[in-house]
C-alpha cells in the first residue's frame, strides 16, 4: 500500500496578484498585467489589487473624498476597497523627512470610511490613506 498526497495552491504573479483575481476582471494572467492600467485612474493593476479596488472601473479607487472642520475637529472621509486594511495617517509638516503617524486603522470589512481627528486644534495637518494586504 502507498499513500499519495497533493497540496494545490493558487498561482500568482511575481508580486502576488492571484491569477484568479486577474481572470475575474477580464485581465491577462501574467506578470506584464501588473503594470497595466485597465481603466483611466492613476493606479496600475497591482496597485488596484493591493487597494482591493476594481481595475476596470475608473470610479473605484482608494482616495480621499472629503475633509471638513467642525468645532476644532477634522473629519476625514475616503473611499476604497472593503477587503484590505486601511490606515489613515497624518503629519504636521511635508518638509523632508516627513514623519507620517498612523492614527486610525480600518480593518476588513472596511465599511466605515471616515474618521474624526479630535487632536487637530487648529494646527496644520496633512492626511493620507494607505491600504495593506
Amino acid at each position: 500500500p502507498r499513500t499519495i498526497g497533493a497540496v494545490f495552491g493558487e498561482s500568482h504573479t511575481t508580486n502576488g496578484i492571484p491569477y484568479t483575481w486577474l481572470f475575474s476582471h477580464g485581465l491577462t494572467m501574467d506578470d506584464a498585467s501588473e503594470t497595466n492600467r485597465a481603466d483611466s485612474d492613476a493606479l496600475n493593476n497591482l496597485q488596484e489589487w493591493i487597494c482591493a479596488t476594481d481595475p476596470t472601473n475608473k470610479d473605484s479607487f482608494l482616495g480621499m473624498t472629503g475633509i471638513s472642520m467642525t468645532s476644532g475637529n477634522v473629519r476625514v472621509s475616503w473611499k476604497g476597497g472593503v477587503n484590505v486594511t486601511q490606515c489613515l495617517e497624518r503629519t504636521t509638516s511635508l518638509t523632508s523627512p516627513v514623519a507620517w503617524t498612523v492614527f486610525y486603522t480600518n480593518v476588513p470589512p472596511t465599511l466605515t470610511n471616515y474618521m474624526t481627528d479630535t487632536t487637530a486644534t487648529n494646527s496644520v495637518r496633512f492626511y493620507r490613506i494607505k491600504a495593506y494586504r
